[in-house]
């Protein structure tokens, strides 16, 4: 598992409860003691292996508060009714949990519709957790720093064509 930052703020567990029967959703106590020590942290670079074809990160867990309203960026019914977000991922994708029966966690693609737009990572949370590895590079530390303070050359008029095309604002 990476390490997780800050989280946003304290939660309780009567408030995990009210989330509960907001979603109908039963959460699992790995789930909720997890909420209860990290509610809407983000963590460090990761990356998180979907299929043998996609890798995605997650940038940050959702605070408890806000995981019912988030319901409608599942683009579709049938995840909707099934399915809550806990975290999200990078390109609108979310990491997702049954709401009832089903401890395992799922990543949902944006891209698809229901049932296509799943795909089982783990069978549990600690599986999950797992899955989350922290980004790596093969360049030494050295050669990271080196390239952090890179300066490059710029053809002119290059930057000014970004601004018009892309509304670059300075």
């Amino acid at each position: 598992m990476i390490n997780v930052k800050e989280k946003t703020r304290d939660t309780s567990e009567q408030e995990l409860a009210k989330t509960e029967r907001v979603l109908q959703a039963h959460f699992t106590e790995e789930f909720k003691a997890f909420i209860l020590e990290h509610n809407g942290c983000s963590v460090e670079r990761n990356i998180i292996c979907i299929s043998d074809n996609e890798d995605n990160a997650l940038r940050y867990f959702l605070d408890v508060k806000d995981i019912p309203a988030c319901l409608s960026s599942l683009q579709d019914d049938y995840t909707q009714k099934h399915y809550f977000p806990f975290a999200e991922g990078e390109c609108g994708a979310f990491f997702l949990m049954k709401k009832q029966d089903d401890p395992g966690i799922y990543y949902y693609d944006p891209d698809y519709m229901g049932q296509d737009a799943m795909t089982k990572l783990s069978d549990d949370w600690q599986g999950f957790l797992d899955k989350i590895q922290p980004e790596t590079t093969d360049l030494s530390e050295e050669d990271q720093q080196a390239l952090s303070n890179t300066v490059v050359w710029v053809r002119p008029g290059f930057l000014e064509s970004l601004d018009k095309k892309y509304l670059i604002k300075k």
